[in-house]
């Protein structure tokens, strides 16, 4: 027997156990996409989070919506963070206000989160709230002026 013959059966058999397990992967269960940023990433530096809304469509969370401080700067920073629809581009809205100022809003389709957006609020209320709509799914928050100080 030459050298080629007993090479060969030793290539093929890596090279089809390969294949095999390729495809086992391919038919494996679906794992749904996580949101590979976070609040505090989106915010900044320094930004923690105070507060947070779940929006759930019945039993289905759809994502949070979030509100963080800077204590050093006295700046607060909303963010909504998907969690169904990840990598989707879908409608999704932040909106974050201080009292007695303009409402600021990031609202289009997005993929992974809305927003950031930052107000500086020290000493003053703020009104917070988000939406996201994945499919016939939908869900929003809007809070009252809180967060005063």
């Amino acid at each position: 027997m030459n050298t080629l013959a007993r090479i060969k059966p030793r290539v093929a058999v890596p090279a089809v156990l390969t294949a095999a397990l390729s495809l086992a992967t391919l038919a494996g269960p679906a794992q749904a996409a996580s949101n590979p940023y976070t609040p505090q990433g989106v915010c900044g530096a320094g930004f923690g989070v105070i507060d947070h809304h779940e929006l759930r469509s019945g039993a289905v969370q759809l994502g949070t919506v979030y509100l963080l401080y800077n204590a050093a700067s006295g700046k607060n920073c909303a963010v909504t963070m998907k969690e169904k629809g990840v990598g989707k581009k879908t409608p999704t809205m932040v909106f974050l206000q201080r009292q007695g100022a303009g409402t600021k809003t990031n609202r289009g389709r997005f993929a992974y989160y809305a927003g950031p957006k930052r107000v500086s609020a020290k000493k003053t209320c703020v009104r917070w709230g988000g939406s996201i709509k994945v499919g016939s799914r939908s869900a929003a928050y809007y809070s009252l002026f809180e967060h005063c100080g």
